[in-house]
């Protein structure tokens, strides 16, 4: 064990905004109280989905520098004109990795982790980018929060940790499905938040020395059976956008000549 600083950054995934709330998530409004918050949350870029904008968190960098323009994948335009498969800089995972700090990783996408290489940390869950067989996943085949938190408790468990990065998937799942309002999204916004309080216990016999952020990548919306919005058949765009990745409720458009892309809500 080591007297230098510890630090966690927690990511709740598609955590809406309106659900931090002291009667819905005690443990978070306790760390805002002790610590300190954005009331109306922060800015993301567009599209606001979470492959650009986790690659912006953890680089500190746009979405020109990390290569990360959008979720949504599809041959020939990513990786293409709408951005890479992988981020183009390291994370500040790697950074202090690469300083000779200790560092871990547990996380509910591991489509995400290989995004952001994050699969290159020696103790990152899941190992090798492969969801172990067993483990509980959603409705999408992403680790559940239960899935992940025994990880995430053990690294935060570990003194010589001295960053450690914590990702949990389940409400972009569920609030993208039922919609941010639904109980089923607010039962794990609290069970979320009880594991907010669990981390914060574990953490206590260091908590002089460790800082503890949590960030969202973008707020909820609900998906809709509906067709997205094609701008190739809009009349108003007729010979203006040649191509097009329908991204949540946003999307990357591909404007030629000259070459240059368009992001609309």
């Amino acid at each position: 064990m080591t007297d230098r600083s510890r630090a966690v950054l927690l990511a709740l995934d598609g955590f809406p905004l309106q659900a931090f709330q002291q009667a819905v998530t005690p443990n978070l409004w306790r760390l805002a109280e002790e610590g300190g918050f954005s009331p109306f949350g922060g800015r993301s870029g567009l599209p606001s989905t979470t492959y650009p904008a986790f690659a912006s968190l953890l680089t500190g960098m746009n979405q020109q520098r990390t290569g990360i323009r959008t979720t949504a994948r599809r041959p020939g335009a990513v990786p293409g004109w709408a951005g890479r498969a992988r981020c183009l800089v390291p994370t500040v995972i790697h950074a202090a990795r690469d300083a000779g700090l200790n560092t871990a990783v547990a996380m509910g996408d591991h489509k995400l982790q290989r995004v952001l290489s994050l699969h290159e940390i020696d103790r990152a869950w899941p190992p090798a980018e492969v969801v172990p067989g067993g483990t509980e996943v959603d409705a999408h085949g992403y680790p559940t929060n239960a899935a992940v938190r025994p990880h995430a408790l053990q690294a935060a468990a570990d003194p010589d940790v001295d960053l450690m990065f914590v990702h949990l998937n389940e409400t972009d799942t569920l609030g993208h499905d039922l919609g941010p309002d639904a109980g089923a999204t607010l039962d794990c916004v609290r069970a979320a938040d009880a594991l907010v309080g669990e981390l914060r216990q574990v953490l206590e016999p260091d908590w002089g020395r460790t800082v503890l952020a949590v960030v969202s990548d973008h707020d909820m919306i609900r998906r809709l059976p509906l067709p997205p919005i094609d701008p190739t058949d809009s009349r108003e765009c007729a010979g203006l956008v040649d191509d097009w990745i329908a991204d949540g409720a946003a999307g990357p458009g591909y404007i030629s000549p000259p070459a240059w892309t368009l992001t609309w809500r």
